[in-house]
C-alpha cells in the first residue's frame, strides 16, 4: 500500500468498452491492477451486455459504433469481436430456451395422461415476420400449450444466409 499519496493511474489495455488499469506509486514499486468489467468466459461482461442490448433492439455493430461516437466513447468492438459476442449470446439463448421448453413439456406430461407414451394436448400455433408485408427475410413460428400457456416449441425461419452470399461473392 502506498502511504505517500503519490499514485498515478495508467490504462494498460482496452478491449471494447472495458479497460484494464493499474495504480503505480511514484515513490515505491507498489502496483495494483484492476479491470472495469468482470470477465465471463474470457469476455468482458460490459461488452457482452452492450452487444445484448443492441441485439434486443434489433441493431448491430454499426449502430454500436454510432452510439459510442454520440456518447463520445472510444471505438467499440471490431466486427469480428462483435460476432464472437453474438455467438456466445446465441448459444446461451438456445440452451436456456431448450431447458424452458423441456420443462414446459414435462409439465404437460404430468398434467395429461399418456397413451403408449404419446400425450395429446392442444396447442396454439402462431407465426410472425420481422417486418410487415412480404419483404421480410426473417420470421418465427411458435407452438403454445392451450393448457399451460407455455411455449413448447418454436422455429426460426430465414431466407437470408450470410454463408451462401459469401460463397456467391467468392465465385464471381
Amino acid at each position: 500500500m502506498c502511504t505517500a499519496g503519490s499514485l498515478y493511474l495508467v490504462e494498460d489495455l482496452r478491449f471494447g468498452l472495458s479497460s484494464n488499469f493499474s495504480l503505480h506509486c511514484k515513490n515505491s514499486s507498489f502496483i495494483s491492477a484492476f479491470c472495469t468489467s468482470k470477465k465471463l468466459d474470457k469476455m468482458n461482461e460490459l461488452n457482452t451486455r452492450f452487444v445484448y442490448g443492441l441485439r434486443l433492439i434489433g441493431r448491430g455493430v454499426s449502430a454500436g459504433r454510432k452510439l459510442c461516437a454520440a456518447l463520445n466513447l472510444l471505438p467499440f468492438l471490431s466486427k469480428l469481436a462483435f460476432r464472437q459476442q453474438e455467438k456466445k449470446l446465441l448459444s446461451a439463448a438456445i440452451s436456456i430456451g431448450e431447458k424452458i421448453m423441456n420443462d414446459a413439456a414435462k409439465g404437460i406430461r404430468q398434467l395429461k395422461k399418456s397413451i403408449h407414451g404419446i400425450v395429446n394436448c392442444g396447442v396454439s400455433v402462431d407465426g410472425t415476420w420481422q417486418r410487415r408485408g412480404f419483404s421480410s427475410l426473417n420470421g418465427c413460428v411458435s407452438a403454445i400449450s392451450v393448457d399451460t400457456g407455455k411455449i413448447i416449441d418454436f422455429e426460426t425461419l430465414s431466407q437470408f444466409c450470410r454463408n451462401v452470399i459469401q460463397r456467391r461473392n467468392n465465385k464471381m
